[in-house]
């Protein structure tokens, strides 16, 4: 981060690597964000925007909500990026849109045409998007998501039930820490905290809640690992090339595939075939519980002893790697880094080119 933090390769691989969770192909049914001059485009990408969607190889990221969330004394935008393969197969930055609540119709579009520090600073602002919603969306993500059926699980499962012991070693970390987590919600005691966003902590309250209540975060099938990646597009998708470089993907795919060996190994150890599984009231009572527990997509019956792997498999790629990941190395190690990105500004958005010609004198 510190030797390439300026390398545009560098920015992009940021999501490929520790924060997909927002990027998306803009695939056939999508609208596009904002529209992109053709000639500009096509000097960066070699395409239009219309052809890089038509072929399958373009990508977004939308933070747009972000502009309109209480504020502090830094100050931020919601930002929404696109990205793109290029006929080498690199996946790169085309352009970013920082939008300012109130300056919706003028908001700027910045390229790797534009000024170096310019074309940073708008780099660095949607890094900003990126951290918040990996500091705040992880508390709905890998913590509510989770603990919302572990809850609808301990008033259904017995102590002795072989799931609800998996259950308790799984949910140990994300519970521990949940003291800290509120002190830093509330009060904003950590250098992660508001203080430093141009958000406040209301404002990471209310997004938390908003990524819940709205499903993107808390949906329970429709997140797993294989599933999310495959509906966004990111692995799989049969219009357009796929990415010749997935480092999440790659890495937590070698991870899901020993967990979900082991589990399935354990659970085929209790359960000596489906029809058994079938037949555990307490599982049926699980899935049933998980309606007034407000657990979204969460499976109507518990019918084969794979579905039981699926779901514990879940419950331990929210805990151990989305948490890990949101909260913590890819958060703090890579998102969030300095130089390259700083959690707020200290003067405004600027709302037009040509102001941003030093970084340190923003910052």
């Amino acid at each position: 981060m510190l030797t390439n933090h300026t390398d545009d390769r560098t920015f992009s691989m940021m999501r490929l690597s520790s924060t997909p969770y927002r990027l998306r192909r803009v695939q056939r049914k999508d609208a596009l964000l904002f529209p992109v001059d053709d000639k500009l485009s096509k000097s960066i990408s070699g395409y239009t925007l219309k052809e890089l969607h038509a072929k399958g190889r373009l990508f977004s990221q939308d933070f747009e909500a972000m502009k309109d969330q209480e504020t502090t004394t830094a100050y931020g935008a919601g930002c929404q990026s696109y990205f793109y393969i290029d006929d080498a197969g690199d996946f790169l930055p085309l352009a970013i849109r920082l939008i300012v609540k109130g300056r919706e119709d003028s908001a700027l579009v910045y390229t790797p045409k534009d000024h170096p520090d310019e074309w940073l600073f708008a780099k660095m602002t949607i890094n900003a998007n990126e951290g918040w919603h990996s500091t705040w969306g992880h508390t709905t993500m890998s913590h509510a998501g989770a603990e919302a059926p572990y809850l609808t699980a301990i008033r259904t499962l017995s102590e002795n039930h072989p799931v609800m012991a998996i259950l308790h070693r799984f949910e140990h970390t994300p519970w521990g820490v949940r003291p800290n987590l509120q002190d830093s919600l509330v009060n904003g005691s950590y250098e992660v905290g508001p203080k430093y966003y141009p958000w406040t902590s209301d404002a990471a309250r209310n997004w938390a809640n908003a990524v819940y209540s709205s499903g993107e975060v808390s949906n329970f099938l429709s997140n797993y690992f294989i599933t999310s990646l495959r509906d966004r597009g990111l692995i799989d998708y049969k219009y357009g090339p796929a990415l010749k470089f997935f480092p999440f993907y790659e890495d937590c795919a070698v991870v899901m595939g020993v967990i979900e060996e082991a589990l399935t190994s354990i659970i085929n150890s209790y359960y000596k075939n489906d029809k058994a599984v079938a037949i555990d009231r307490e599982l049926q009572a699980w899935a049933k519980e998980a309606v007034p527990g407000q657990v979204h997509d969460f499976p109507k019956k518990i019918a084969t002893r794979q579905e039981i792997v699926g779901i514990l498999s879940h419950f331990v790629y929210l805990n151990c790697v989305v948490h890990t990941i949101m909260s913590g190395n890819g958060n703090q190690l890579s998102i969030m880094s300095l130089p390259f990105t700083a959690a707020g500004w200290q003067k405004p958005i600027p709302a037009k080119k040509g102001v941003v010609t030093d970084i340190g004198m923003h910052s």
